[in-house]
């Protein structure tokens, strides 16, 4: 009986791992942006950075064209980076 219960108990932390990972694999999607020029020239783009995410995460930008990020934090307090890669 007491082997069973073992049993049981870990294929259900194995079962709950697999969720874990699914739902981070899952929300480590590519969101993908690509940014539009308002009538003032300028590329805007509003970003939300929450528990360990963007949205989007993946930007688009025209090259030699003035871009604007708004960037808003979800409550908390874990910390985040961004890194803007610029093509030379």
């Amino acid at each position: 009986m007491e082997a069973t219960m073992r049993s049981i108990r870990y294929a259900g932390t194995v079962l709950a791992i697999l969720f874990l990972f699914n739902m981070s694999a899952a929300a480590a999607e590519k969101k993908e942006f690509t940014a539009k020029t308002d009538p003032d020239g300028v590329q805007r783009v509003e970003i939300l950075a929450g528990s360990y995410f963007f949205d989007p995460n993946y930007i688009i930008v025209k090259v030699n064209v003035p871009v604007e990020l708004k960037i808003r934090k979800e409550p908390g307090v874990i910390p985040h980076d961004i890194v803007l890669k610029a093509w030379n």
